[in-house]
């Protein structure tokens, strides 16, 4: 199985996007990325283990917590979630799953729910510096200081904010 990633994915620092492709199951998606049916599930707001060719999955990294804390923005006239979603950093497939507006016109002073991170990273095995600031944004510095007398060694939490 190779990955099939989406070429106009965005990022946020704790999910990948990924489009499905005939033949693939969500065990097989769990076991590339190295995350769980059950994390993807909750991630995608799935309610079966169906899933369809095309269909774009939120796909959470190994190792950083899911979403715990949400910030509301209050929307203004000609707000998109499209637009918020460029606006606060995080992608629209996010909003989604946070949020039951479907394709409603969202209206002036109506509350989106905007995940963000939460502030720790527990190390996985195989984990490196280099791939701990890649999947965290930060720098070896601000790890550093973050977590100065830290072992960095796997089961190990380090504050990442």
């Amino acid at each position: 199985m190779s990955m099939n990633i989406n070429p106009n994915k965005r990022f946020t620092s704790g999910y990948d996007e990924y489009v499905v492709k005939q033949g693939d199951s969500l065990y097989q998606i769990a076991k590339l990325f190295n995350t769980t049916v059950a994390d993807i599930s909750d991630a995608n707001m799935l309610t079966s283990s169906t899933i369809y060719p095309g269909q774009v999955l939120m796909i959470p990294k190994a190792g950083l917590q899911q979403f715990t804390v949400f910030e509301d923005y209050r929307t203004v006239e000609g707000d998109t979630m499209a637009g918020i979603a460029q606006k606060t950093g995080t992608s629209l497939a996010l909003l989604g799953t946070y949020n039951d507006f479907g394709a409603l016109k969202l209206e002036k002073n109506q509350i989106v729910k905007i995940p963000r991170r939460g502030g720790t990273y527990q190390i996985s095995e195989g984990d490196t510096v280099s791939r701990i600031i890649h999947q965290t944004g930060k720098t070896a510095q601000e790890l550093l200081e973050l977590n100065a007398g830290t072992w960095l060694k796997k089961g190990t939490t380090i504050r990442i904010a």
